[in-house]
């Protein structure tokens, strides 16, 4: 997970994870990319070949890990 400042990664998040709910989310859509990359964390047992996107207004909360 990335910020964002003026169009340019201003540098990466850590110890955060979103606290906001599926269709939210996805009517907060702004960009989708065309390439896909495999990606898999500790929520997904299974690894998902997924693009980028850019999500405008999602809410998050401080991991308690």
């Amino acid at each position: 997970m990335f910020a964002i400042k003026d169009g340019q990664i201003a540098g990466s998040i850590k110890e955060l994870k979103t606290s906001d709910n599926l269709p939210r989310i996805l009517s907060n859509l702004r960009v989708m990319g065309r390439e896909r990359s495999w990606a898999m964390w500790w929520v997904a047992e299974i690894p998902t070949l997924a693009p980028a996107v850019l999500i405008d207004d999602v809410n998050f909360t401080r991991s308690s890990m």
